[in-house]
C-alpha cells in the first residue's frame, strides 16, 4: 500500500465532486432515492470493494485507472449505472420494476468476485472482530442518543445508524489491522494522529467522533431549509455511507488473507 499525497486528495476531491453533480444533476433528477434505489445500487459498492480486495491481493493488477482508487470507485459507478439503465428500459418496454434487473446482475456479478477472492481467504474468523466492535460501539451510541429528543430524532434514524456503523467499522478495521498485523495508514491526518497517540487506537473515537459531527450539521441543515432538497440530502447520506463501508469492509477483510 502507498501513502496518499496532498496532489492526490486534490484530484479525488476534484473528481468526486465532478461525478455527484452528474449524479444529482442527470441521473438523481430522474430517480427517487428509496428503498429501490438502495435494493439497485448496494450491489455495485459491495463490487468496487471486492475488486479493490482482489487487486491487494495480486488477482488484479493494481491500476489507478480501474482496481484501486479512483479507478475503482469509477468502475462500479459506470457498471452500476449500466445496470440502472438496463433496468429502466426493461421497465417502458415490459413493465418490470427497475429495480429487479440491476439487483440481479449485481447479485451475480458478487458471486462470481467472491469465487475468486475465497481461496485467499485463511482465517475467515477475523473479519468479526471489527465488526463485533463497530455493533457494539453503534449499540452504546443508540443507547445513550436516549438522552435527548434531538439526538433521538438525529442519531435513531436507520440510515444515520447504518452510517455510524460504517464508519466506526472503518476506524476498528484500521486499528485492527495495523496493531495487530502491521498495516499501515495511508492518508495523512490519520497518520499523523497514530504517530502522535503511540497507537492506532486513536481511529475509532476519531472515526466517531468525526461522523456524529457531520451528521448532527447536516441533519440540522436539512431541518432549516425551508425549502427541502431531498435529493441532495439522501445523497450526501449515501456517498457518506459508502466513504465508510467501503474502506471499512476492505480493511475487516484484508486481515483474513494471513
Amino acid at each position: 500500500m502507498g501513502y496518499y499525497s496532498i496532489q492526490d486528495y486534490a484530484v479525488y476531491i476534484l473528481l468526486m465532486f465532478a461525478v455527484l453533480w452528474f449524479l444529482y444533476r442527470y441521473v438523481l433528477s430522474r430517480i427517487r432515492l428509496d428503498r429501490d434505489f438502495l435494493l439497485a445500487s448496494m450491489p455495485y459498492v459491495l463490487v468496487g470493494i471486492l475488486v479493490r480486495i482482489l487487486a491487494d491481493v495480486g488477482f488484479f493488477p493494481r491500476s489507478q485507472w480501474w482496481s484501486i482508487t479512483p479507478g475503482v470507485y469509477m468502475v462500479a459507478l459506470g457498471v452500476g449505472l449500466l445496470a440502472l439503465t438496463t433496468g429502466i428500459l426493461l421497465t417502458k418496454g415490459f413493465g418490470v420494476d427497475y429495480w429487479i434487473f440491476p439487483l440481479i446482475t449485481g447479485i451475480v456479478l458478487n458471486a462470481v468476485l467472491i469465487y475468486y477472492l475465497n481461496p485467499y481467504i485463511k482465517n475467515p474468523v477475523v473479519i468479526l472482530y471489527p465488526l463485533a466492535i463497530a455493533a457494539f460501539l453503534t449499540g452504546i451510541i443508540y443507547l445513550i442518543s436516549s438522552i435527548s429528543r434531538s439526538w433521538q430524532g438525529i442519531f435513531r434514524k436507520q440510515e444515520n445508524i447504518a452510517i455510524i456503523f460504517a464508519h466506526i467499522l472503518d476506524g476498528s478495521a484500521s486499528f485492527y489491522g495495523i496493531e495487530f498485523y502491521g498495516f499501515l495508514e495511508e492518508h495523512l491526518l490519520p497518520r499523523f494522529l497514530i504517530g502522535l497517540a503511540g497507537n492506532a487506537i486513536i481511529m475509532i473515537p476519531l472515526k466517531l467522533s468525526v461522523i456524529l459531527i457531520v451528521l448532527y450539521l447536516l441533519e440540522r441543515w436539512h431541518m432549516g431549509e425551508e425549502e427541502k432538497d431531498e435529493t441532495l440530502y439522501k445523497m450526501l447520506k449515501f456517498v457518506i455511507f459508502i466513504l465508510g463501508i467501503g474502506p471499512g469492509l476492505r480493511n475487516s477483510i484484508l486481515p483474513s488473507f494471513q
